[in-house]
């Protein structure tokens, strides 16, 4: 009859050890992917200082998207001010964007002296958010990830040469007409939206649920 060789008590010991350190590595690496909180997954790009480099990140980001609208300008009282505007063609209202936004970012600023000495304290990025855009919702943003969330979302993102920040501008106004449920192909759970006979419709009802910089329609 055959007996089991007794283990060490130090052996022992370390093999416990071990288990206790691999148990923790999985609890931790799964707490990780259910709160997000990786390091690679918590790096954001920051803004450029620079207008063309912002400019150049957006379009090599989404790509010859067909829905991507950039609009760059002068304003000030003399042009040296350099803006642009990016938002999504079917997301956002280009009423709203075309009639109120531009005309108050190139006509009516244009007659203000941004340049004067009397604003040396009020920059231009401060003078826009607090004074020159009356609208109810806009917000400061410093890095790509937040213009890619808010640009997709229907937002106007407004861009400023010389600072490494930017506003988003509330401007969501998506049609709502023609999207109803297939009658062929009815579900019981989840989204019963189908597409319509109109191509922009179709493309801001996918940017609607998937908000991903990687989403590229080609036209």
């Amino acid at each position: 009859m055959k007996f089991r060789r007794p283990i060490p008590l130090y052996k022992e010991m370390k093999y416990k050890t071990l288990v206790k350190k691999s148990n923790r590595t999985n609890q931790n690496q799964h707490e990780h992917e259910r709160t997000g909180t990786n390091k690679d997954q918590s790096q954001t790009t920051p803004l450029y200082t620079d207008l063309k480099m912002n400019i150049n990140h957006i379009k090599q980001t989404l790509g010859n998207s067909s829905d991507i609208v950039i609009r760059d300008f002068q304003a000030g009282e003399n042009g040296t001010i350099h803006m642009a505007v990016f938002y999504t063609d079917g997301l956002a209202d280009k009423t709203f964007i075309q009639d109120f936004l531009l005309k108050t970012l190139m006509t009516e600023i244009r007659t203000a002296n941004l340049e004067s000495n009397s604003l040396n304290l009020l920059h231009v990025y401060d003078l826009l958010k607090d004074r020159s855009i009356p609208v109810e919702e806009i917000k400061g943003i410093s890095d790509f990830d937040q213009l890619f969330f808010h640009g997709l979302s229907g937002d106007t993102i407004i861009l400023i040469n010389g600072y490494s920040k930017a506003l988003a501008v509330g401007s969501r106004g998506w049609a709502e007409r023609g999207v109803q449920e297939p009658s062929s192909e009815s579900v019981v759970r989840g989204p019963r939206d189908g597409f319509s006979e109109t191509l922009r419709i179709n493309t801001a009802l996918i940017r609607r649920r998937i908000k991903d910089p990687n989403l590229s329609p080609l036209i």
